[in-house]
């Protein structure tokens, strides 16, 4: 729910620039010392105990030439075995950093060998690897909670033991590898998220078929708001937890995306349990009126260099758009603190 704007990521061009190196070798490596025979590259490996060869895949002239287009590189061939180089690093870098329909056009209309795509997408490979890998572009990238529910932390820490950067986080493939491999390593289709969202809300269903708010364009913004309902009136006053939390969503052009993604991330449910949360929220805004912030902000001049960082302590979150990221149920509280009337403007 919560948009991830790339631009503001302090080490964004460094992230492309590792993963477009990481996808060039692999690219490089799987398709080098292929075996040629009667005009066919194969990809084979020796059996053991056995003088047989098991065949991974075939290559023939027409997905040869694909390959050159797609991934700007060149075939040459010595003593019957192939050496392949990336000459155009473009090509890489549109496959890492393309717009994801820009890469699936690519891909949909070409001929390539399914096992070729499978191997040089590998995404587990990508895992393990020694160097650049997922526990440190999740950690470069420096998202802090799930844009997906703003409920759970997703920070790293150094494992001390083995002296390697770990992860709380898991990957999402936004538009499911095993539906579009070719999108396994690209960038725009790599979320970090809580291991909830991924692994036991989301699966494997088909985002592109069934539209979701994708945060590396969108967030639920002002389109769906956070708010609540009671039969008394005594929650209003901060009395009681017999209280509902929803979502609720306004026409847009982005409602049915909000409304699946509520769908799949159960928002509506989860955000059920935060009712001590929202109380605490109700009796802090019953306290600290306009008049009253105010003269907080006359009086500690010293102690809150603006009013967002007043509110921030108050509250005890962020409630600035561009901030919601940085800590879990932001959202909630900003749209709640509206709702009971807090002035936002000018924050």
């Amino acid at each position: 729910m919560i948009r991830i704007d790339s631009t503001k990521l302090n080490n964004w061009n460094e992230i492309k620039k590792d993963q477009c190196e990481y996808l060039k070798l692999a690219v490089e490596k799987e398709l080098s010392n292929l075996y040629i025979k009667n005009n066919s590259y194969i990809r084979s490996r020796k059996i053991r105990k056995s003088k047989k060869y098991h065949t991974y895949y075939k290559l023939n002239n027409s997905e040869r030439e694909e390959i050159e287009n797609i991934f700007g590189g060149v075939f040459t061939v010595k003593n019957q075995k192939s050496k392949f180089v990336v000459s155009d690093d473009k090509k890489i870098e549109k496959l890492v950093v393309g717009k994801l329909e820009e890469v699936i056009s690519i891909f949909e209309k070409n001929i390539i060998n399914k096992n070729v795509i499978n191997r040089i997408f590998n995404y587990e490979k990508f895992c393990n690897n020694n160097g650049w890998n997922r526990h440190r572009l999740i950690s470069k990238l420096g998202i802090k909670v799930c844009p997906y529910c703003n409920r759970q932390y997703i920070t790293n820490y150094e494992d001390l033991k083995g002296n390697k950067e770990k992860t709380t986080a898991d990957l999402d493939h936004f538009y499911s590898k095993s539906l579009y491999p070719y999108l396994a390593l690209s960038l725009y289709n790599l979320i970090p998220s809580c291991q909830i969202c991924n692994s036991r809300f989301k699966l494997d269903k088909d985002f592109r078929k069934y539209p979701h708010i994708y945060p590396y364009e969108e967030g639920f913004g002002d389109n769906a708001k956070f708010k609540t309902r009671g039969n008394t009136v005594e929650y209003l006053l901060g009395n009681t937890l017999d209280f509902d939390i929803y979502l609720d969503v306004f026409e847009s052009k982005y409602k049915n995306k909000i409304e699946n993604s509520i769908k799949t991330f159960h928002l509506n449910e989860l955000y059920k349990v935060h009712t001590d949360y929202v109380q605490e929220i109700i009796k802090k805004i019953i306290i600290y009126n306009d008049s009253k912030l105010n003269e907080i902000l006359l009086d500690f001049p010293e102690l809150f260099s603006s009013k967002n960082e007043m509110l921030r302590t108050i509250f005890g979150n962020y409630i600035v758009n561009e901030e919601l990221g940085k800590r879990p149920l932001s959202k909630l509280t900003k749209d709640i603190c509206e709702e009971l009337g807090l002035n936002l403007k000018n924050v």
